[in-house]
């Protein structure tokens, strides 16, 4: 019953979209795109410096913090070298650093309040990324659970840092709290009127709560205000223009977010999801599965496809195909949101 609904009514995308689009929290802006490719850090009371090359860190952190450590290197060099971890994946190196640099004595470094906030809300931001990903209800509010605590860690250092608000709105949306999400995100926003990252929060909580027309201001205001907006503006764009009934606008998106990154599954999905909705164009719902087949392969586990194929078997009356499918994106789902429509 309800999947038939839905396809009559033609809506391009359930209202699980956003955990399709989920808004990462950045360990810091940028952290993923950092170009200098050494650290020079200075030999305590000489004006000699030891060079950490951040090609090639060991995969075991101690020699790095020993040097960091006997050199008394101020903690935006702890941070440095963590974010160098982090640009090349090695998530568990960077948060040892994070940590190891957290509990350094505040007495040591007086003045650093920002870098202080910054290592602790980049450990809160690696919780809520690893509890958006897992599936493991248990697992995922201990993440969450961490994450708050990091934030409260933060508040006590610096309660008007913008970056504790941005990262705890981020926190709230993946959870699904979107009014507090919101409450945060304007808040850093009034600290930073600016912030791309809240503004795109703020556009996803929006979506996320049935603004649709809110939430496209807002992907446009990114659309104009970012020098290169990523391809994943121009999902959430799409993604309005789906729910606002202008279905070849939302394509165009797609179509184009695509061309600039032809990996992006959000695209891919919600494209395929727009030529299955041409009823009545035989071509245009071939190419879409052929596109979910596609996306199928290259990612097996997917909720949203492994959702949308069963949409499509389920028309074919092919119920065992259904269950199997739909057990599948159950079970792989993260989101609640996900898991409902499995």
């Amino acid at each position: 019953g309800e999947r038939c609904d839905r396809r009559r009514e033609g809506d391009p995308l359930s209202p699980g979209a956003l955990s399709y689009f989920p808004a990462v929290v950045p360990l810091l802006p940028g952290s993923r795109h950092q170009t200098a490719m050494s650290i020079l850090i200075p030999v305590y009371g000489t004006e000699d410096v030891v060079e950490v090359h951040l090609d090639s860190l060991p995969e075991d952190t101690h020699p790095v913090s020993a040097v960091l450590r006997g050199e008394t290197a101020p903690l935006h060099l702890w941070l440095r070298c963590a974010l160098g971890y982090y640009a090349r994946g090695m998530v568990d190196q960077c948060m040892a650093l994070l940590r190891e640099a957290s509990e350094i004595p505040e007495d040591i470094f007086p003045d650093a309040k920002a870098e202080r906030v910054a290592i602790v809300t980049a450990m809160a931001g690696h919780c809520v990324n690893a509890a958006a990903a897992t599936s493991d209800k248990r697992r995922r509010k201990e993440l969450f659970d961490q994450a708050a605590q990091h934030y409260s860690r933060a508040d006590t250092i610096d309660l008007s840092d913008y970056r504790i608000w941005l990262g705890r709105g981020h926190m709230h949306l993946h959870r699904g709290e979107l009014a507090k999400a919101r409450a945060n995100l304007e808040q850093a926003l009034r600290q930073r009127p600016l912030e791309p990252l809240a503004t795109l929060g703020l556009a996803c909580a929006a979506f996320g709560a049935g603004s649709h027309l809110e939430a496209l201001r807002l992907f446009r205001q990114l659309m104009t205000s970012c020098a290169d907006p990523p391809a994943g503006i121009r999902v959430g764009l799409g993604l309005c223009y789906a729910q606002l009934k202008q279905p070849e606008l939302a394509r165009r998106c797609f179509v184009r977010a695509l061309e600039l990154d032809p990996a992006n599954e959000h695209a891919g999905l919600a494209l395929a999801v727009c030529e299955l909705n041409e009823v009545s164009d035989a071509s245009s719902m071939r190419r879409g599965i052929e596109r979910l087949a596609e996306l199928h392969r290259a990612d097996p586990a997917h909720p949203g496809v492994l959702n949308h194929l069963a949409n499509h078997f389920f028309f074919r009356k092919d119920f065992g195909t259904v269950e199997r499918l739909a057990r599948a994106a159950y079970q792989a789902a993260a989101s609640p949101r996900v898991r409902a429509e499995s």
